[in-house]
């Protein structure tokens, strides 16, 4: 583990995720093949590794999220709405203020950029966390666990 990670989170901070968790199925994978069984009524958390600002080795590694990824992920969330599926999708604002996610619900949040980037090159950056309809209606935007 690195040195300039910060403090892990509490003991009491990883039972209350574990008991807001506890019924839940958590995947890795894919994520057309992953969410292909959601269903109205759940809820999809995507945060997809980012689009590669470095023209050779990207922050995740060689062949990270494209452009590609981010047209499928476009369909992907319309195919959620439409099965009533709610959707929470974090991306860089840059992506996020394309046309392709024009129909979802955003709020912006400024944070520092850590990923791939030795301490004294970390700048601010800004995200966005998208919601479709039936997220913001949806009981999950009024629970939070604290860490």
């Amino acid at each position: 583990m690195g040195s300039a990670t910060g403090a892990l989170p509490s003991l009491a901070a990883f039972r209350a995720c574990g008991e807001a968790l506890r019924f839940a199925a958590l995947e890795c994978g894919d994520f057309e093949q992953t969410l292909k069984s959601a269903e109205a009524g759940d809820v999809a958390y995507l945060d997809p590794p980012y689009q590669s600002v470095r023209s050779t080795y990207g922050e995740y590694g060689y062949n990270d999220f494209d452009q590609i990824d981010v047209s499928r992920l476009s369909t992907c969330v319309a195919d959620l709405t439409k099965r009533d599926v709610a959707v929470f999708l974090s991306l860089p604002s840059v992506v996020a203020n394309s046309h392709l996610f024009d129909d979802l619900y955003s709020t912006s949040h400024s944070l520092r950029y850590t990923v791939a980037s030795a301490s004294s090159r970390r700048h601010q950056s800004t995200e966005s966390l998208l919601m479709n309809e039936v997220a913001k209606d949806c009981d999950a935007t009024q629970s939070q666990v604290a860490l």
